[in-house]
């Protein structure tokens, strides 16, 4: 279980697509504009114990968590976040 997520980096968050139906808008696009300068969030497995404590286990997940996000959420990648059903776009027949 990941608890206690903190992290703190510029991002862009873009509003698409803009739609006539409220609450306005279809879903949001958002990217990192760089690494995170920084990040901490707890790591725990059943019957509670944490991998944080674990010695080497921070800087270990963190690289991970860099090489998997990285790619996947730097600019000019992206994450769709949809808010309406099918971002409020009817779709085509």
């Amino acid at each position: 279980r990941i608890h206690d997520l903190q992290f703190r980096s510029y991002i862009r968050v873009t509003f698409t697509p803009l739609v006539d139906v409220l609450p306005c808008l279809g879903g949001l696009e958002v990217s990192l504009m760089g690494l995170p300068e920084h990040v901490d969030f707890g790591l725990t497995i059943p019957p509670g114990i944490d991998l944080m404590a674990l010695p080497g286990a921070q800087q270990a997940i963190r690289f991970a968590l860099w090489k998997v996000l990285g790619p996947k959420m730097m600019y000019p990648a992206k994450l769709h976040i949809p808010i309406m059903a099918n971002s409020g776009v009817e779709p085509e027949s």
